[in-house]
């Protein structure tokens, strides 16, 4: 029985709690059990489960009914998020909209984890590491397990030996998911390409058309739709400081070139939920745009911003607002699809990493942000729940993390 379905006088289930977790009633503290039959949860199990309040005349072995659980006040929203981040040692999951994270013990610790994407549920997981040739860990459940995975050769003039992680993204279901890496020529050169699979990570195949033999990659990000046809890659140069990008329509089959833009760092890019609205992000300032918003599924861009020192970008679903964060620690916003931009107020410290989502309110849609930043001289790291509205932040401290390596956060809503 969903939440809404219980008059106030009834008892409340495990199954009946995992319901009000989902549809953003209460926020989760741990994994609760959906079990068949479902179990009446006392004060005690209740409190264990959510970040609720109970009414204060039930005993803690009190069986708890509808009526006498409400929502406890316990940081950012909306709490039916999932948020991942990653460190040096581990991946770790909220389920709360960053408030609280946990770490995936399945995976083997210690592999500088920098590369990480989920799907909207958070059944299926990849997470990577730069350092780690040819190696994707995948898990199909919740994070409970892992097994390792490479990249498979193409072809006989296309066949590589090195492959090192650099980003990845993945479609709502999880079955289509998406790694940007370099591969070495010559020991030297790093040449740039991306691997795709479209059996839930069970296998991944690298593909000619995005791969640029002229090019030395640097920075790399990769950016899908939520259905997987819509793919967009960006790469930097970094012998000639000019960067190029990719765009596939056809879930990989064939890529676009976008030719090489001179003065040019690209550093991020992001998409809405159907891959219409496009934003990739310039970290240099010798540019006539450091903004640059496509509206057409990446057929043309068009520069937006002057402003500098991009290096984290994301927007909501629909891409009506869009976000980027600076190097300097700042943010710049758009509230019209990429149109027009604002900076907020204050520096905000170095950021390490950002992720953008929006959340129903009825019967309103809110924009929603968190991002790590780095704090104590690099001993933790805070995230926030950020309103460009307002230019209101507010910092949660977040304790798990080993050190100050985390650059990257990503979320997934399960109700994208």
């Amino acid at each position: 029985m969903s939440w809404a379905s219980l008059t106030p006088d009834q008892i409340v289930s495990t199954a009946n709690l995992a319901d009000a977790v989902v549809t953003g009633v209460f926020a989760a503290k741990q994994s609760i059990p959906t079990t068949i039959p479902s179990l009446a949860l006392t004060t005690t199990t209740a409190i264990d489960y959510a970040y609720v309040n109970v009414d204060p005349t039930f005993a803690s072995n009190r069986l708890v009914t509808k009526a006498s659980l409400s929502a406890a006040i316990v940081g950012p929203g909306p709490y039916n998020y999932y948020v991942y981040g990653v460190d040096g040692n581990t991946m770790f999951q909220s389920t709360n909209g960053g408030f609280t994270f946990a770490s995936y013990t399945a995976l083997p610790f210690g592999q500088d984890y920098t590369v990480l994407a989920a799907s909207s549920t958070g059944q299926y997981l990849l997470a990577a590491s730069r350092t780690l040739n040819n190696t994707i860990y995948v898990s199909n459940d919740y994070g409970a397990s892992f097994y390792s995975n490479n990249i498979g050769n193409v072809g006989t003039s296309y066949t590589f030996t090195t492959f090192y992680p650099c980003d990845a993204d993945m479609s709502s279901s999880g079955q289509y998911m998406v790694v940007a890496g370099k591969t070495l020529s010559g020991g030297t050169h790093s040449l740039a390409t991306v691997a795709i699979s479209s059996d839930y990570g069970a296998t991944f195949t690298a593909y000619y058309g995005a791969y640029q033999t002229a090019r030395f990659a640097g920075r790399l990000s990769v950016a899908m739709s939520q259905n997987g046809a819509v793919i967009c890659y960006v790469a930097v140069d970094g012998l000639n400081n000019n960067s190029w990008r990719y765009t596939s329509t056809n879930y990989g089959a064939s890529f676009t070139y976008g030719g090489l833009s001179t003065n040019q760092l690209f550093y991020d890019v992001s998409m809405s939920s159907t891959g219409q609205y496009i934003l990739i992000v310039n970290h240099g300032t010798a540019s006539t745009g450091n903004f640059f918003v496509s509206s057409n599924y990446g057929s043309s861009y068009t520069s937006r911003s002057t402003a500098g020192g991009g290096i984290y970008s994301g927007m909501t679903s629909n891409g009506s607002i869009m976000q980027v964060a600076t190097d300097t620690g700042n943010f710049y916003y758009s509230n019209n699809n990429g149109v027009n931009w604002s900076q907020d107020i204050g520096n905000y410290y170095p950021i390490l990493g950002m992720a953008v989502g929006d959340f129903f309110v009825a019967p309103l849609i809110s924009n929603y942000l968190a991002m790590f930043r780095d704090t104590s001289s690099y001993l933790g790291y805070d995230t926030c729940e950020y309103k460009p509205s307002s230019s209101s932040v507010t910092f949660y401290t977040q304790p798990l993390t080993y050190d100050y390596s985390i650059n990257k956060i990503y979320r997934k809503a399960i109700n994208y």
